[in-house]
């Protein structure tokens, strides 16, 4: 939603800003940046609301750390997604054009980013887009504040051989989420968000 919430709101406004830019009114990095600082606190509020509604609706662990741990995280992937929308509308002439392109990469993140197909299962000619998926370090950061040190209830286990860790960090390990720490996850995800609006 915000994706093309973003996509529909650049893409007409490329126009007036050529225009703008061309009788030399401001500078294309001077609108931009100013986009970028209004659009900061907005954007927070929604993240902020939604995960208000979402943490406690799913159950996650019931402590102000991991709420907002889970408040951040979702606020920088938003912001990296946001980047990568930025790049689209930059990319195409009109808002049909850009709404056709960005599926291109927000199904390419997805399928990346270890929902569907583990790293190890991937061929090695695309296995590098892994690194570009914004959806992999959101997602192994949103695990570790779940999992990371957490007693599991067996009990629960009713299937006799189906997997049954007795702790949340066999659950990282077992999924490949251990690589990096939460910290180096949010980091990464700041430096897409940034990177990808510095192109």
């Amino acid at each position: 939603c915000k994706y093309a919430l973003t996509l529909s709101m650049t893409t007409p406004e490329k126009a007036i800003v050529q225009k703008e830019r061309a009788s030399k009114t401001y500078q294309v990095g001077a609108y931009f940046w100013s986009k970028m600082v209004v659009n900061l606190p907005r954007t927070f509020i929604a993240n902020f609301l939604f995960s208000v509604i979402t943490y406690w609706m799913v159950g996650m662990r019931p402590d102000a750390g991991s709420f907002f741990g889970f408040v951040l995280v979702v606020f920088v992937v938003t912001q990296a997604a946001e980047s990568i929308s930025y790049i689209v509308s930059a990319m195409a002439e009109t808002a049909q054009q850009a709404g056709a392109l960005a599926p291109v990469f927000v199904i390419t993140s997805i399928l990346f980013g270890g929902f569907f197909i583990s790293e190890d299962a991937m061929p090695v000619w695309i296995g590098w887009l892994v690194y570009l998926s914004y959806f992999k370090y959101g997602f192994a950061a949103l695990m570790q504040l779940e999992y990371d040190d957490r007693d599991l209830n067996q009990d629960a286990c009713e299937a006799e051989g189906s997997f049954c860790p007795a702790d949340g960090n066999t659950v990282l390990r077992f999924y490949e989420l251990d690589e990096l720490s939460f910290a180096s996850n949010v980091f990464i995800l700041l430096g897409m968000a940034l990177v990808f609006r510095l192109i």
